[in-house]
């Protein structure tokens, strides 16, 4: 478990900007002025080189500006987790609360506040957050893995082991998938289903 954690930590800074870069749910564009759009892709282009606290004061102030704009606060809240300065992590998350407050379904807030908790051990709130994604998008297969993972990490086995298989579906190469479905088979002392499923994960 300890293990699975810190890989998914060296994960999270990416996928974190991968929302950012590439994540099309709710983007605040049509209300943007031509010069504070030109402004957010500037930030954006920023993360995709890694300067991350330089994204963070563009995305402070068009956030500041645009008040009613949810996912710009979402964009700041990302920035600001990437820059891993002390709090960043804190902050970030207060951040993300705040939007969800507002906008309880917003899907990229959801997902990055699930990252979040997931890796900082609660898994429960982890679970509230990636259930909510894959209800509202079903054929997401990293949502699916990471609903998984979070009931495994409460040790519900039972329930994780449909999701793990959920997200294989949906991505067949999603090795991450395999490797939690191995566990939990694992645990339930399904040897022979475990072993087939290491071994899929071994080859790719």
């Amino acid at each position: 478990r300890n293990s699975d954690l810190k890989a998914m930590l060296r994960c999270v800074s990416f996928l974190m900007t991968w929302i950012v870069l590439f994540g099309c749910e709710n983007r605040p564009i049509d209300e943007l002025s031509a010069q504070d759009l030109a402004a957010r892709n500037r930030a954006v282009g920023l993360m995709g080189q890694y300067k991350y606290d330089e994204a963070r004061q563009q995305l402070a102030e068009l956030s500041g500006n645009y008040p009613a704009l949810p996912d710009l606060r979402v964009d700041l809240a990302i920035a600001t987790l990437n820059r891993q300065r002390e709090g960043d992590e804190t902050a970030a998350l207060e951040i993300l609360y705040k939007v969800l407050q507002q906008v309880p379904d917003n899907q990229r807030a959801l997902y990055t506040s699930g990252l979040l908790e997931l890796n900082a051990g609660r898994a429960s709130q982890a679970e509230s957050s990636f259930t909510r994604v894959v209800e509202v998008d079903e054929r997401d297969a990293y949502a699916a893995y990471y609903l998984a993972l979070s009931l495994a990490q409460q040790d519900r086995h039972e329930e994780a082991l449909p999701w793990y298989n959920k997200a294989i579906e949906l991505d067949p190469h999603l090795r991450s998938a395999y490797y939690g479905g191995f566990q939990v088979l694992r645990q339930l002392r399904r040897a022979d289903e475990a072993r087939e499923m290491l071994e899929v994960y071994q080859k790719l």
